[in-house]
């Protein structure tokens, strides 16, 4: 071999090691939700969570190109407005967003083309969301959501994401901060909400154990005070016998500040697991948002 080639060839080598390291496929997904006039929610407001289609599971979504850091749903806004990760797949997505102050979308085959999701500010019926991920007893936590004024809360629902008929008694109880009678009270939406079911979708409700009318009934609600009124008994016939019994009702914000949305975790006899779960707030809206001096009619 001549004394050029081997230079050549030497080169060459030089060449290739300096050459970057090739990738792995990857597919950036971004995207900005917006109202039905096209205003951005800007102020990190907005959390998302993405999800493969017909999995039930939501997928690692990486903060970086090299795919080499990521986390799971949600994920949230930045000051403006925007979400965005990698993907190392390019197959469209399912994201469902929910906005700090209330609404939602779902938006089913999102591709990494589309850059818009759109939650309207008008609409009456709202849904909002938290997340809880705690394995130990926590009381008196914020969700990070404010009811304002005017809010009719309707129901709540409960997403659990170990619905696999856990003996573990691990509970979940919802209300509001505040120093008033009802905002007071830790669970006055969801009142120790067992998490044991093989169900994974849960409506707190009111249970009546069996027992013949005017006879004494075993009763268990877990839908709190808000929620629900207690009352001693219904009669029954000429004899006035009767037997206590709950109903259902809605709760009107009436603090003109608004209540902060609160949660508790109660794991009985445990000190560590997994109670892993979404709960949905329903609610209306009717407060105006304007300055009730200045209506003249």
């Amino acid at each position: 071999m001549t004394k050029g080639l081997r230079s050549l060839i030497a080169v060459v080598g030089l060449v290739w090691l300096a050459l970057p390291t090739p990738a792995l496929a990857q597919t950036y997904f971004w995207w900005t939700v917006a109202d039905e006039r096209g205003e951005i929610y800007t102020g990190q407001n907005v959390q998302c969570s993405v999800f493969r289609p017909n999995i039930h599971a939501a997928i690692v979504l990486h903060t970086t190109s090299a795919q080499t850091a990521g986390g799971q749903s949600p994920i949230f806004s930045d000051i403006d407005g925007r979400l965005h990760f990698y993907a190392s797949s390019s197959a469209p997505v399912d994201i469902t967003c929910y906005y700090a102050h209330g609404g939602q979308a779902q938006v089913n085959t999102f591709r990494s083309t589309d850059h818009k999701i759109i939650i309207p500010r008008q609409s009456g019926l709202k849904v909002s969301r938290f997340s809880v991920a705690n394995g130990a007893t926590a009381t008196n936590v914020n969700s990070g959501i404010t009811l304002p004024q005017g809010a009719v809360v309707r129901d709540v629902l409960i997403q659990n994401l170990n619905p696999d008929g856990r003996t573990t008694t691990y509970h979940i109880s919802v209300g509001f901060g505040g120093n008033h009678a009802v905002a007071a009270n830790v669970d006055a939406l969801v009142s120790v909400q067992a998490l044991t079911s093989p169900d994974e979708w849960l409506r707190p409700h009111i249970v009546r154990a069996a027992g013949a009318l005017g006879g004494g009934a075993g009763l268990a609600n877990h839908r709190g005070v808000a929620l629900s009124d207690y009352h001693a008994q219904i009669y029954a016939g000429a004899s006035g016998t009767g037997m206590p019994y709950y109903v259902e009702r809605q709760y009107l914000i009436h603090v003109a500040s608004g209540l902060d949305v609160m949660y508790a975790v109660n794991v009985p006899g445990v000190t560590n697991g997994g109670a892993r779960l979404h709960v949905f707030i329903i609610w209306s809206q009717y407060h105006s948002g304007l300055n009730r001096l200045g209506l003249t009619n």
